[in-house]
């Protein structure tokens, strides 16, 4: 997480949407913060099973879990080119498969050696995500971690 567990636990947080959610990693944290609940967004469907797969692994029950394979960008109903960028390290739940994103990566190493094809998607923006997974809005932290598509 990119963030000061320190600070947040100040905060009194208590519904998290996470946008690139990966395999959900920071769920251990979410609990350790209080966290009751975290709406889990992964645009990579190969990524969103080991998403499946490393909750169940993590059996936090302290924290609910509900995770989606959605795009969110900011169209809606729009199919869009999702780009695939795994490590050099990347397999099954474990290395890195969380570069992916909407951007096309340029002159950079992992641009070139790490590109693994582009997948298309249809892309919701968050609001209508919400909106259709009768979440709504009451949340207390957007996490978002898209690989620059913010």
């Amino acid at each position: 997480m990119s963030f000061k567990e320190e600070y947040l636990n100040r905060k009194d947080i208590k519904k998290v949407v996470h946008v690139g959610a990966d395999r959900g990693g920071e769920l251990p944290q979410y609990k350790n913060m209080g966290v009751e609940e975290v709406v889990w967004v992964e645009a990579n469907p190969e990524v969103y099973q080991e998403l499946l797969e490393n909750l169940d692994i993590m059996n936090v029950t302290e924290v609910k879990s509900h995770p989606f394979n959605c795009l969110i960008s900011d169209k809606d109903d729009v199919v869009t080119d999702f780009n695939l960028y795994y490590g050099w390290d990347a397999g099954h739940l474990v290395g890195n498969k969380g570069m992916s994103s909407l951007l096309k990566a340029k002159n950079s190493w992992w641009g070139s050696e790490c590109y693994k094809g582009t997948i298309t998607l249809e892309s919701s923006t968050l609001d209508t995500f919400l909106e259709r997974t009768c979440f709504g809005y009451d949340f207390d932290m957007l996490n978002m971690d898209t690989q620059g598509a913010e």
